[in-house]
């Protein structure tokens, strides 16, 4: 049966210069059985491509940017008409990104200070949290 994910898988491999022969084996070393490694690229060769959507973008791939799979130099090439998925990151917003980082440091500078007082004042320390029922 033929897999979205080792189809996508197997064209990915190909857009990198990778060889059929050696997308194929990677996804037999890997553990998926050679039937639905088989299928896949025989539906990519085929034309019978799922069709991937992500949320975030909807380009397709041109015709003249497909890459055309050849499993042994005496095949005639075919060209594998499919969309991959381009997945991007979620982008955090700067007025976030500042607020996490002056937090952190009002509590790096907390936790410097507990440190200071533990080192430079124990004693009074001590009799502060002692006067106040703690210790």
């Amino acid at each position: 049966m033929e897999r979205p994910d080792i189809m996508a898988g197997i064209n990915q491999a190909v857009e990198k210069g990778e060889s059929l022969e050696k997308a194929k084996q990677t996804f037999l070393d890997a553990g998926y059985s050679s039937q639905d490694v088989e299928d896949s690229v025989r539906a990519i060769n085929s034309g019978v491509i799922p069709h991937f959507v992500n949320n975030t973008s909807n380009q397709q791939i041109s015709p003249s940017a497909q890459p055309a799979l050849q499993s042994s130099p005496s095949q005639s090439q075919q060209q594998v008409q499919i969309q991959t998925p381009s997945f991007q990151p979620a982008q955090e917003s700067s007025g976030g990104r500042i607020f996490l980082i002056v937090l952190l440091i009002i509590i790096l500078l907390i936790a410097l200070g507990g440190l200071a007082v533990v080192l430079f004042a124990k004693d009074q320390a001590v009799s502060f949290l002692e006067s106040i029922g703690i210790m």
